[in-house]
């Protein structure tokens, strides 16, 4: 009989008869604890019923590499006796990191006590079979946990590993006992935050009338979005930075640029008034900046880019582009002042004499005049009316009169 008591499974096999034969009882099983002691009990019987002498040993697999030659795996020998006989083994299971299934293997032959176990017996001086004795092998279980080793795509031989990206690590397990097994893990990921942006430029120069809006996409919902300081639906022309933030904190930055159109302005040709009284004055303007197309409102009522054929005086313009950005000018269409004449006369001395004179003091007009008496001298006329005609530079005219008087 065998018999050994476990923590929770105990083998007890009675093979009375059963002679110098190999049995396989690993059907049988005890699991025992590392650290602890357990005792190990064996009945050996002669079926020859003459009390021939035998030993018995016990053999365990610790480390479960299917053999028994290992330093520790002969726990015990029932040294020679004559059966029938009782006796126990007592042991210690060695905590050496090998758990699971083993074989314990109680071997009893004939007349010898000194023996592997797996060597041939002895069965009688005159001749030697191939037989180890009576061999009986049992199941014990050693409990704990099996240790493992792990191997991972990445080369690591961790049981975990972290900091990961997105996708797929495949793993192999290996026991103590080359049991493997491989699987796959797959780690997901949200797709990349990424933004399409609505940019409303600034209107007129110099406003801040520019709105910038995000439409916000990957990343996992729940997005914060940080503009700084800065106010996305009022900005001037200008760079700005934003920050979207998910919900599980991940960060997406980028930026916006917001425009502004070339700051309006005019220039202008003007045409001043040769003439004294004329309408031959013109604005000529030229715009630049804002957007096109232009309107114009002159103070005179004109719509028109430019002024042509208008008198002298002060002109208002206010121009708009096709935001409505306004822009206000003045212009000045001057003239030279009239042509006036300070006329001085010496009239004859004696009657139908010619030593009459005019003499004029000229002012206004563009200086550089030019005076027409016709055929006449103004120095030496006799009484009469006389036209003359005063032209200044610009070709400007003044015509008028004196009279020339005599006596009687």
């Amino acid at each position: 009989m065998v018999k050994l008591i476990g923590d929770n499974n105990t083998i007890n096999n009675s093979t009375a008869g059963a002679g110098d034969t190999y049995s396989d009882f690993t059907s049988q099983f005890s699991d025992l604890t590392p650290g602890q002691i357990y005792t190990v009990r064996i009945d050996v019987n002669d079926v020859t019923l003459v009390s021939n002498l035998a030993g018995t040993k016990v053999f365990i697999d610790w480390n479960i590499d299917g053999d028994f030659d290992d330093t520790g795996e002969d726990i015990g020998t029932i040294s020679n006796n004559a059966a029938p006989y009782s006796d126990s083994i007592t042991f210690i299971v060695p905590n050496i990191g090998f758990f699971g299934a083993t074989k314990m293997r109680v071997v009893s032959q004939y007349n010898n006590d000194i023996f592997g176990a797996c060597e041939v017996g002895t069965y009688a001086p005159t001749y030697i079979q191939p037989w180890f004795g009576a061999t009986e092998d049992y199941t014990v279980i050693i409990n704990g946990t099996v240790p493992a080793t792990y191997l991972w795509n990445t080369g690591s031989t961790n049981s975990s590993i972290s900091n990961l990206s997105g996708g797929s690590y495949y793993f192999t397990v290996t026991d103590t006992n080359n049991c493997t097994v491989s699987d796959t893990i797959t780690i997901t990921e949200p797709s990349i935050i990424s933004t399409t942006e609505s940019i409303t430029n600034v209107n007129c120069y110099g406003g801040n009338d520019g709105i910038a809006s995000l439409s916000i996409f990957g990343g996992t919902a729940g997005y914060i979005t940080d503009w700084g300081i800065n106010n996305p639906a009022s900005l001037s022309t200008g760079t700005y930075n934003y920050t979207i933030t998910d919900t599980n904190s991940c960060i997406f930055t980028d930026s916006v640029i917001i425009t502004e159109p070339i700051e309006l302005s005019i220039s202008s040709s003007i045409t001043n008034i040769l003439c004294y009284g004329d309408s031959t004055g013109s604005i000529d303007i030229t715009i630049s900046g804002g957007t096109i197309t232009y309107n114009y409102l002159w103070s005179n009522g004109s719509t028109s880019e430019d002024l042509t054929n208008v008198p002298s005086g002060t002109y208002y313009l206010s121009l708009s582009d096709a935001n409505s950005c306004i822009l206000s000018d003045t212009f000045t269409i001057t003239q030279p002042s009239a042509i006036s004449v300070s006329e001085s006369t010496t009239d004859v001395s004696c009657f139908s004499y010619s030593d009459g004179t005019a003499t004029l003091s000229i002012s206004g007009g563009t200086i550089g005049y030019s005076t027409n008496w016709g055929t006449n001298n103004p120095t030496a006329l006799s009484a009469g009316t006389y036209n003359y005609t005063i032209t200044d530079t610009n070709s400007c005219t003044y015509t008028n009169s004196i009279i020339i008087n005599q006596p009687n």
